[in-house]
């Protein structure tokens, strides 16, 4: 038997049909068809649709008490690290890709300050493409980090751009999450989005992994039902199956 697959033309480039995704999804556990490799295949996409923040690290001796000021415990701090979730996956995607088999994505907001520019620039140092990433006219999303000497760390994060997505997905979106390898989500973006685009990418077949940390939230069955793979970590799936014990592989395969 033959089996007879049509290429789809993404901006002006063939993609791969999905009995054409990439190998290295077989790392995850995915059903993946390696002896249906096409040769005219072009490099897939690996999409985040996740967060973008200004990390601001502040290193201090302790945290001030209701009230008082203190000083930071060098002049030297303050300064500014990209961060987020999702610009953190997508920058290992893009260090971990080969030219030849795959390429980093990121679908994000930027804000309208003067971090979103050193934020663009950094991701396109890191080779991230960001021709799908979306502009608010709101401060970029950041993350305020107190350092403290021991290691331990106090964090207020400011949703800013990442909370500023447009009611519906935008064409472009929807064209990359149909014709990418898979697709990577985290809960750092509202829900609604992350549900919009696990829906749009399981219509397709494009598998799509949720990476639990960030905010505490609740997985609704909708969008549990819609992602291929769960990443979390044990004090994760404790909370999201309600105390369950989670401390020996037996217990996790029992959850």
């Amino acid at each position: 038997t033959t089996t007879t697959t049509t290429q789809k033309i993404v901006d002006g480039q063939p993609s791969c049909p999905p009995v054409c995704r990439l190998n290295l999804l077989s790392c995850y556990g995915l059903n993946t068809h390696q002896n249906t490799m096409s040769e005219a295949c072009v490099p897939n996409s690996i999409l985040v649709v996740g967060s973008l923040n200004a990390d601001i690290i502040v290193e201090i001796d302790r945290l001030p008490k209701r009230g008082e000021t203190i000083a930071a415990r060098s002049d030297k701090t303050g300064f500014m690290v990209p961060g987020g979730k999702g610009a953190n996956q997508a920058t290992a995607v893009a260090k971990a890709s080969s030219p030849k088999s795959s390429f980093a994505q990121l679908a994000t907001v930027f804000g309208n300050d003067g971090h979103a520019r050193a934020l663009s620039v950094s991701l396109e140092k890191n080779n991230v493409d960001t021709k799908l990433c979306l502009e608010a006219d709101v401060p970029s999303g950041q993350a305020i980090i107190f350092l403290e000497k021991g290691g331990e760390n106090s964090i207020i994060i400011i949703g800013g751009a990442n909370n500023s997505w447009p009611d519906k997905l935008p064409t472009k979106l929807v064209t990359a999450i149909q014709s990418a390898a898979t697709v990577l989500l985290q809960q750092e973006i509202p829900d609604r989005i992350n549900l919009a685009v696990a829906k749009c990418a399981k219509e397709t077949k494009v598998p799509v992994m949720m990476d639990v940390g960030g905010e505490e939230r609740e997985l609704s069955d909708e969008l549990l039902s819609s992602v291929s793979l769960v990443s979390l970590n044990e004090t994760e799936l404790a909370r999201l199956t309600g105390g369950m014990k989670t401390d020996t592989k037996g217990q996790v395969a029992i959850v």
